[in-house]
């Protein structure tokens, strides 16, 4: 784009033959058209996504079958870990009963 003086020539202005504010009749008009058009698009979408929901319905469904159970049998590492977990919680309860008892003497001999 050039600047210039001003001398180059402009672009012709476009004139509307019809008044460029529009009465309330056209409005009403449009407003009624869109309305028409959005009710049309909304009957539309209701549609087929009713048939969309149909069609996915009647796929054929597989029926669930109850399978038998899988028997675990722990592996000599997952024993020993076991065995060790039995072992700390035997000592925790004699350390917990041991525990009580202290404190059953120390209570009798506060009374």
């Amino acid at each position: 784009m050039v600047l210039g003086n001003g001398s180059e020539t402009k672009r012709p202005v476009i004139r509307r033959s019809y008044n460029i504010k529009r009465s309330s009749y056209m409005r009403k008009q449009q407003y009624e058209t869109s309305a028409r058009i959005a009710m049309v698009a909304l009957i539309g979408i209701v549609l087929s996504l009713t048939v969309m929901i149909a069609i996915g319905k009647h796929e054929p469904v597989q029926e669930a079958r109850a399978q038998e159970p899988i028997r675990w049998t722990p592996t000599p590492l997952e024993q020993r870990k076991m065995d060790s977990l039995y072992r700390i919680d035997a000592a925790t309860k004699s350390d917990i009963d041991s525990i009580r008892d202290m404190i059953d003497a120390i209570l009798i001999k506060l009374d």
